[in-house]
C-alpha cells in the first residue's frame, strides 16, 4: 500500500491528467481490497469485546471499520464523476472538520475549523467563542464586540477596524447603534454610497493597524495554533484557547518586565 501510494503522490506535475487517473484507480482498488475484508472481520466484534483493547486500538477500529468503508465509497464517486460528494469524509479522527477557503496564494484550500481572532491594545489577542465549524467573518463583528464589552466593559472600546471580509450594512448599522466612536472596517472598492468616511490618512493608519495582527498570528502558530495534535474535535477547539491564553500570558510578562 505505501508503494501505491508513493507512486501517485510522487507523479511529476506535467503528468497527463489521464494516468493520474488510472495510477488513482489502482491505488483506490487496491486500499479497498486489504481494508474491506478488515471491516467486515471488525465489524462481528462486539462493543464489550473492544473495551478490553487499550484507548489507541480502539480509535484505530473506529477509523477502519466504521469511517473507512464510507471514505472509500466517497472516493469512489469522486473517481466515477471527478466530482467531490458534498458529504465526503475529512477526517478519520475528527468530525468537526470544513473544508476553509480564503484565496490564500498557495493554499486555496485548508482543512479545519475557523476561530475569530482580535488584536487590541498592547499587542494582546482576543478570541471570540466558536459558535460552528466554519465561522462566517461578516457574522462574527458583533460577536467580537460582545466579548470585548464583557471583559473591558461598555465604554472601553474607541474604535473597531477589520478587513473588508467582514464589511456588510448590517454590521456598519450595528457598529452605529452600538455607539462606537471610530469604525473603521475596510470597504469593498465596488462600493458606490460608502456608509463610513474616512479621509486618505485615516484609510493608511487603520490599514496599518489591521496588518499588525499578522505577525501576533505567526507568533500563535508558533505556540501550537498552526495544527492540532489533539485527538477529538473537544480538545482540538480548546487547544485554540488555550494557545491564544499563553500568548496574553507571554505578553503580560513582556509588559512587566519592560515597565520594570
Amino acid at each position: 500500500m505505501k508503494e501505491k501510494s508513493k507512486e501517485y503522490f510522487f507523479l511529476a506535475k506535467n503528468t497527463a491528467i489521464e494516468k493520474k487517473r488510472k495510477i488513482f484507480l489502482s491505488l483506490h482498488d487496491f486500499v479497498a481490497k486489504e481494508v474491506i475484508p478488515i471491516s467486515e472481520a471488525g465489524a462481528k466484534i462486539s462493543q464489550e469485546q473492544l473495551k478490553n483493547f487499550p484507548l489507541r486500538i480502539r480509535q484505530l477500529f473506529h477509523q477502519v471499520c466504521f469511517k473507512g468503508p464510507g471514505f472509500l465509497k466517497d472516493i469512489e464517486a469522486f473517481i466515477q464523476t471527478h466530482r467531490i460528494v458534498p458529504t465526503k469524509i475529512l477526517s478519520l479522527h475528527a468530525q468537526n472538520v470544513a473544508c476553509v477557503n480564503k484565496g490564500k496564494v498557495g493554499k486555496p484550500y485548508e482543512f479545519g475549523r475557523v476561530f475569530q481572532l482580535g488584536r487590541i491594545g498592547g499587542n494582546f489577542l482576543l478570541i471570540a467563542k466558536a459558535r460552528s465549524i466554519l465561522e462566517n467573518d461578516r457574522h462574527a463583528a458583533p460577536q467580537m464586540l460582545y466579548e470585548h464589552r464583557r471583559i473591558f466593559g461598555v465604554k472601553t472600546l474607541k474604535s473597531m477596524g477589520s478587513d473588508k471580509g467582514y464589511y456588510s450594512k448590517n454590521n456598519i448599522i450595528f457598529l452605529k447603534r452600538a455607539n462606537i466612536p471610530k469604525i473603521a472596517i475596510q470597504m469593498p472598492k465596488n462600493i458606490k454610497t460608502p456608509l463610513i468616511q474616512m479621509d486618505n490618512d485615516e484609510q493608511i493608519h487603520f490599514k496599518n493597524r489591521r496588518a499588525g495582527i499578522e505577525p501576533l498570528i505567526g507568533h500563535l502558530k508558533n505556540g501550537g495554533f498552526r495544527k492540532s495534535r489533539m485527538k477529538s474535535d473537544y480538545t482540538t477547539e480548546i487547544s485554540a484557547y488555550r494557545c491564544v491564553t499563553g500568548f496574553n500570558l507571554r505578553q503580560f510578562v513582556r509588559h512587566i518586565e519592560v515597565g520594570a
